[in-house]
């Protein structure tokens, strides 16, 4: 990612990062000195902050039957369809109703995935180096914020509620939960979402 920033000279930039996508941006603030001087500000969201086996085992709900998949080097449509539905709110698995385009969407996306790099990236999430959570947040002058679907199926909220401690940055020292929202809260609840995005964005800028 640092490649790119420098590629296309981003400064300032509020960066926001979801799921996977949170995970590599962390990566990337971790390791890479060009993607810290462009951070402005991070926002992560449906991304537990991992750096260990044992932060991987608390961080996810594994009770889920949807997790075994996405590290599954193949998947069949319906264990594709199961993985993304897993995206929303618990009901929506049994009553699809407006979601059931979107679902048949991703779950095409899911499937033309490469199950392989699927497969390495959830089997060897750390690379080579290392640090603890505590060390790659509470060291950062960058704020932060935090955003989390309330009817996440996917992440332990309790898991990212005790690093609250450690993060001195956080917006407003608390995660933001969106009501009514799974793993997907931007596409469930987009205008909350845009409304906690803008009010950070805001608040970082101090327009």
């Amino acid at each position: 990612m640092g490649a790119v920033v420098q590629q296309l000279g981003i400064t300032d930039c509020v960066f926001v990062g979801w799921s996977l996508g949170g995970h590599l941006m962390l990566e990337s603030f971790q390791r890479e000195e060009v993607f810290r001087q462009a951070a402005k500000a991070v926002v992560i969201h449906g991304t537990p902050p991992i750096t260990t086996v044992s932060d991987v085992l608390a961080g996810f709900i594994w009770t889920d039957p949807a997790q075994q998949y996405f590290s599954q080097a193949v998947v069949t449509e319906p264990e594709a369809t199961v993985a993304v539905t897993a995206f929303f709110r618990p009901r929506v698995a049994e009553h699809p109703g407006p979601y059931a385009p979107i679902i048949a969407e991703w779950t095409q996306q899911f499937l033309a995935t490469d199950g392989v790099a699927r497969y390495i990236v959830n089997h060897n999430p750390f690379g080579d180096e290392v640090n603890t959570v505590e060390s790659l947040l509470a060291q950062s002058s960058t704020p932060i914020a935090i955003f989390h679907g309330r009817e996440d199926r996917l992440i332990n909220a309790s898991y990212i509620e005790g690093l609250v401690p450690h993060i001195p940055t956080l917006w407003e020292s608390s995660i933001h939960y969106v009501e009514s929202a799974g793993h997907a809260p931007f596409w469930e609840r987009p205008g909350v979402y845009n409304e906690l995005l803008d009010s950070f964005v805001d608040t970082v800028f101090d327009w």
